[in-house]
């Protein structure tokens, strides 16, 4: 998939207010403008944290938008002890027409409270990778041939 699209550095935050199992995938950076969805702007901003810490001057130049819809491979690898494990889930980004700040997209999950809970039992935090396109499975194997406890959610 990395031949065909590009990942990219995300949040687990904030539940939907009205769609059930729909959270908000979202970064105060930059994601690569290719990730872009056909009904969004760029806009062209101080960086939503670091302007206002270091000044607007200083931190010109983030860009901001909604990120295209479609499936997507959520995980995020983590290490306690110098054991490894990897959470992998699936979703679909939906479209919106919030305007947000950073780059951001809500993203329906199978089962969002499972998710949650996932995170937080097992210890995972609050960064992950996403991309567009199924590739579970290839990071499932990945696991198996690393010996990483593969946790799928």
């Amino acid at each position: 998939s990395l031949k065909t699209t590009i990942p990219h550095f995300i949040d687990w935050t904030i539940q939907h207010q009205r769609e059930k199992d729909v959270f908000l995938a979202w970064h105060c950076g930059n994601a690569p403008l290719g990730l872009k969805a056909s009904n969004s702007e760029i806009y062209l901003k101080s960086h939503s944290i670091l302007g206002e810490m270091l000044g607007p001057q200083i931190c010109e130049g983030t860009a901001e938008f909604q990120l295209k819809e479609g499936k997507v491979t959520l995980s995020r690898i983590v290490e306690y002890d110098g054991e490894f494990k990897m959470l992998i889930t699936k979703g679909e980004i939906i479209p919106s027409k919030d305007k947000l700040r950073g780059s951001w997209s809500w993203v329906r999950v199978s089962d969002l409270a499972n998710l949650y809970r996932t995170l937080v039992e097992e210890g995972f935090i609050h960064h992950a990778s996403m991309i567009h396109g199924d590739i579970s499975n290839s990071l499932v194997e990945f696991c198996r041939f690393t010996g990483m406890e593969a946790v799928i959610v």
